[in-house]
């Protein structure tokens, strides 16, 4: 009979450590199951944390890197014990300098016990003060000390099951540990893919996947802004890419200050959008001067459209709204400063005198037909004004004709043809069509809704030398 009692209780034992390993098993498995999670959910770091405080019935459960990270889960009863700022800090601070006593080169992992006892009275009399004011028993934590200097900890506070905390904080140690490293690789690769890495603003990646949660929301009194910058090309060839580079930067931050909170996306080389949502329309217009307020101490100009809706239906459609009414503003300023050269050098434009009084005044009248006519060498890359001298207002570029050209595409040319004239003006392509006796020709739109014809004829009749060129731009 006492053999069997004694066998009886035995197998009890067994049977409950099994259970209990059991128990721990599973609550070990849930808690990596949410690990898993971290990078859908940002809750499931506090979810995991809890379930530690409450399988080991902790008063706290905190989990904390060398990289920032600082997590913790407390009895929403128990939140007035909750350590923050500097105690916080101080805290975490003593658990890593106890942590630096494991020196490894490879991963390792150890677990520590800080009980506020004689000893820690002894040797460390600061922190066996600050455990006992803030009513801290026992810290039960297990570190993971990397070879690159990263260590984590991940712990307990005031645990009443002892033994459990420790099992269970050593089991998932180290699978918390990468899932939060994993998190933050996600999160920083995230950053880079959809932010615009010169100007810090947001890029096309991120512009596509915020217009289909727009879409989807549909915000109330939802804005556009469409912004392209006025003669950066000019800028860059006259005082060399940094003070464009220097251009671009001052307008982004410009744009952030002045719109702070909003979604500010770099779009290309020299735009920018603005997505405004739950802002008047009214106030947007404030906010617009403000931002050009901010460009005239540095001589900086921008062309600006804008599109509203009270209920936002369709991002792409206002972005095109926008997009048109800064293209209309662009077209404006150019014509203006055209209008404004021309008013100034219309005196002492250079025209060609042949001696004869009648080709003379034929070329003096037909003036009027031509956005301007220029003579280029195809060798040098040089070119002479005839005709409207002020039109392209790029004078100091006349000894770099491409140069001159390029920017004249740039500022002023619809986007939709911008790639077919940019072909069209290849040297030598041009000499192989006028070698054979053909006239070079294209015609292309101005963002001013202008169609312009440009004819490249050759001022030789020899075909074999065909590099003195005349450049005629002709309104249609």
């Amino acid at each position: 009979m006492a053999i069997i009692i004694i066998i009886t209780i035995y197998l009890n034992i067994i049977m409950k450590k099994e259970k209990n390993r059991r128990k721990l098993n599973e609550e070990a498995s849930a808690i990596r199951k949410l690990l898993l999670e971290i990078n859908q959910q940002h809750e499931s770091i506090n979810a995991a944390l809890k379930r530690i405080k409450e399988f080991s019935s902790s008063r706290s459960a905190f989990f904390a890197d060398t990289d920032g990270e600082d997590h913790c889960y407390i009895k929403p009863a128990l939140q007035n014990k909750l350590l923050t700022g500097d105690d916080r800090k101080y805290f975490i601070g003593e658990l890593f300098r106890y942590a630096a006593n494991i020196n490894s080169e490879k991963l390792t992992m150890g677990f520590m016990q800080i009980i506020p006892n004689k000893h820690l009275l002894k040797t460390n009399p600061e922190l066996y003060k600050f455990l006992k004011k803030h009513g801290i028993e026992d810290v039960s934590f297990a570190i993971l000390a990397e070879h690159n200097n990263h260590v984590s900890v991940l712990g307990t506070i005031n645990p009443r099951k002892k033994a459990v905390a420790r099992k269970l904080i050593e089991d998932v140690a180290i699978c918390f540990s990468i899932a939060m490293y994993n998190k933050k690789h996600l999160n920083k690769t995230e950053l880079a893919a959809t932010t615009d890495a010169f100007t810090g603003a947001l890029n096309r990646v991120a512009y596509k996947k915020d217009i289909m949660v727009f879409d989807e929301e549909k915000p109330s009194d939802f804005s556009c802004i469409y912004i392209d910058v006025n003669e950066l090309h000019l800028r860059n060839n006259k005082y060399g890419h940094a003070a464009g580079d220097e251009m671009l930067i001052y307008i982004a931050n410009s744009l952030k200050e002045v719109f702070f909170g909003h979604h500010i996306y770099r779009m290309g080389g020299d735009e920018f959008l603005v997505f405004i949502a739950n802002v008047p329309h009214e106030k947007i217009s404030g906010e617009i001067e403000l931002f050009m307020g901010h460009l005239k101490p540095k001589g900086y100009n921008v062309a600006i459209g804008t599109s509203f809706r009270s209920q936002n239906t369709d991002c792409e459609e206002m972005v095109r709204e926008a997009e048109i009414r800064m293209y209309e503003a662009k077209a404006e300023y150019y014509q203006n400063k055209e209008n404004t050269s021309v008013a100034k050098e219309a005196d002492n434009y250079t025209q060609i005198k042949t001696g004869i009084r009648e080709i003379d005044t034929m070329i003096s009248v037909l003036k009027e037909h031509y956005n301007g006519i220029y003579k280029v060498s195809l060798n040098t890359n040089t070119a002479h004004r005839i005709l409207m001298p002020s039109y392209l207002g790029y004078k100091e570029d006349e000894d770099n004709f491409l140069n001159l050209i390029k920017k004249y595409i740039n500022d002023l040319v619809h986007p939709d043809s911008r790639r077919a004239i940019m072909s069209f003006i290849n040297y030598d392509s041009m000499k192989r069509q006028l070698a054979e006796g053909k006239v070079p020709s294209i015609t292309y739109k101005k963002v001013n809704g202008d169609n312009v014809t440009l004819s490249v004829y050759s001022l030789v009749e020899d075909t074999s030398d065909v590099n003195d060129t005349l450049w005629v731009f002709a309104r249609d």
